[in-house]
């Protein structure tokens, strides 16, 4: 095979924690996506190699079980072999969108302070979640700000961090990223607390101007910027190194504008050019007319006017130099692979996000566990409102839960939030350090229906509608008409949810809910997130948003197959062409969760420790009996070949 990683994964698996999981396609393979092979001396020699090559992030033999493993009949206890092929090739480069591009500086936990803290260059970082939608689609317009700005360099240099990763929560709530993507622009000799949050956009010279007119007061930067006088600006042209002068003629007392700003960044290090900034008196001298003007001197006493417009002025000082357009390190067509455009190519796994009956219970305890540990985590102190709707949140996960093998768990988690009116990080970390979630491993999530064909696709925030539909159902069930749960979703959304862009388009449909719940009917919460979720599928569903995962594209839910008599139209709408009763009843059963006559027939994943001793024992086992074959088929051969 031409696949660059191959990975064995050798399991102990429980008792599986769905019915449908064990249920096998017409190409052999089981409902989760696995491909199960027997074990052999060149499998097993595989594995060994694999195991060694893995990557630092994904190490964990448990994490990558959970991401990848089919679990087998609930009266069985046996062994399997797992392949993941471009899974586990897309999986080491999980950690970041930018992880494959080489013009981007991706860092960690330990490199993000040891680049920025001290440094005599300026840093403008972003931290970005992986799974973010809006990361994913802000991703294309970074990779074109980082290199339009590498001719800033050495003064200003970028650099990305992904805070999705298990190991970036800490260093992320450090630098309070309660939200994604974010732009903080460190300066030089930067401490924790010097950064200052930029807005970030798609505009390419809206980012820049922000950065400039950050940068304006940079103790690096003002040198850049000082008011020379006629005579300094006479020696400057007329020594012919470089052979062009630009020089910025400004009202006497105005400060430097931004795209001169710019200018004088982008000439900083380059070697045909420089910037200056002339005193209010030479415009006179030099018979400049009006100002503010830019004005190109040559050493051979040419002059030219020269626009106010940043990229129209460095594309005629370097057309009058000679200088491409575009850096020489980069020809105008070439560009950095990127990892999140959308791909068509099927996955080497080929089911990669079954079909379910009904919502996957694991996904839900993934989704509280990632909720609590990694977005609530990264507040540095939870008070006042970010306590009140915590505890709002928490609040209504309990009856949902109920019943279910994830009940105390979530109890727990209540009762240690209401026990307090105010609480600080320390003390929030302390409890999640101690509190576990049934079947959910610390660090990387392992979903499973709402696994995406690529690491950064669906994942979260498919689980995180999947949490929501179910609590408005379980509110129902209860006899509750679900609005309070609906204002606890929001408050989440505001306050917690880090994809700011998707929170603020949730906000903007949650405004009109006192309008929309005005006349109160049978399921109307329910009904109100349904209309919700399918108004962000048509927003989300099309080709070049690059969340939409093609192997699962976003479209109306549910589907006319799982629902033939929801749909009372060829074409609906999220607003129209439904069977609203059909609709509500479909949602009632699909976002049901077992209670405890059937939850206690499941079972969760083994612990860390035990799974790891089991799968080093079984491996064992696997190569003994790999070796007393090969043995006893060459004593066999010996034989053979003696009577011969």
């Amino acid at each position: 095979s031409d696949q660059t990683s191959v990975t064995f994964l050798v399991q102990v698996s429980p008792e599986p924690p769905h019915p449908r999981m064990n249920q096998q396609d017409d190409n052999g393979q089981d409902a989760c996506g696995c491909v199960v092979m027997h074990a052999s001396r060149d499998a097993v020699t595989r594995y060994m190699h694999s195991m060694l090559c893995m990557t630092n992030e994904y190490s964990s033999l448990h994490h990558l079980i959970e991401n990848f493993w089919c679990p087998p009949h609930p009266a069985e206890m046996r062994v399997q072999l797992i392949v993941g092929l471009a899974a586990v090739a897309s999986l080491a480069h999980a950690g970041g969108l930018y992880a494959q591009d080489p013009d981007i500086l991706e860092l960690n936990a330990t490199t993000l302070e040891s680049h920025i803290l001290g440094s005599p260059s300026a840093w403008l970082i972003q931290f970005y979640n992986t799974w973010c939608g809006h990361c994913q689609n802000y991703a294309p317009h970074w990779r074109r700000l980082a290199r339009d700005v590498r001719a800033w360099e050495p003064r200003l240099k970028t650099a990305v961090l992904d805070c999705s990763l298990a190991a970036h929560t800490e260093i992320c709530r450090i630098y309070n990223v309660v939200g994604t993507p974010m732009l903080k622009l460190f300066p030089a000799n930067a401490t924790r607390t010097s950064g200052t949050q930029l807005t970030h956009g798609d505009d390419l010279a809206v980012a820049r101007k922000g950065i400039a007119n950050a940068l304006i007061t940079h103790a690096h930067v003002a040198p850049l910027l000082s008011r020379r006088s006629l005579q300094e600006l006479t020696e400057i042209v007329s020594t012919g190194t470089p052979a062009f002068v630009a020089v910025a003629f400004l009202p006497e007392g105005d400060p430097v504008p931004h795209h001169l700003v710019q200018l004088a960044l982008f000439l900083a290090g380059a070697d045909y050019a420089r910037f200056a900034v002339a005193e209010g008196t030479a415009a006179a001298a030099w018979n400049v007319p009006s100002l503010p003007a830019l004005v190109l001197f040559g050493a051979d006493g040419s002059r030219a006017d020269l626009p106010l417009d940043v990229d129209k002025a460095l594309a005629a000082i370097r057309a009058a130099a000679n200088v491409p357009l575009q850096s020489p390190t980069r020809s105008p067509d070439e560009h950095s692979p990127d990892p999140t455009a959308a791909s068509t190519a099927r996955p080497a796994f080929a089911q990669f996000a079954p079909t379910y009956e009904s919502v996957h219970i694991h996904d839900l305890a993934e989704a509280v566990s990632y909720s609590m540990h990694h977005e609530v985590a990264k507040h540095q102190h939870l008070a006042n409102e970010t306590y009140q709707v915590l505890l709002r949140f928490v609040g209504v996960l309990v009856p949902t839960f109920e019943g279910t093998y994830l009940e105390e768990s979530i109890k727990s988690l209540y009762s240690f939030v209401s026990a307090h009116s105010t609480l600080s990080s320390a003390d929030w970390l302390t409890f999640l350090a101690a509190w576990t979630v049934p079947g959910v491993a610390k660090g990387q999530p392992a979903w499973r229906q709402c696994r995406g064909s690529q690491p950064r696709l669906r994942g979260y925030p498919c689980t995180m509608w999947s949490l929501f539909h179910t609590i408005t159902v379980a509110r129902d069930r209860g006899g509750s008409s679900g609005r309070d749960a609906l204002v606890a979703i929001a408050g989440y959304m505001r306050v917690f949810f880090e994809c700011r862009v998707c929170a603020g388009h949730f906000l903007a449909m949650a405004g009109a809910l006192p309008h929309d719940l005005a006349a109160p009917r049978e399921g109307d919460a329910i009904l109100w997130l349904w209309r919700a979720h399918n108004k962000a599928n048509v927003r989300l569903g099309v080709p070049e948003d690059l969340s939409n995962d093609p192997m699962a594209p976003k479209a109306l839910f549910p589907a006319a197959a799982q629902c033939p008599a929801c749909r009372s139209g060829a074409t609906p709408t999220p607003d129209s062409g439904w069977n609203i009763d059909a609709v509500l009843d479909f949602i009632k059963g699909y976002y049901v969760l077992p209670r405890a006559s059937v939850g206690q027939s499941w079972s969760v994943p083994l612990p860390t420790s035990i799974l790891s001793f089991c799968v080093v024992l079984n491996l064992v086992s696997i190569v003994l009996c790999c070796t007393l074959f090969s043995a006893r088929r060459l004593r066999s051969t010996k034989r053979s070949e003696s009577l011969v």
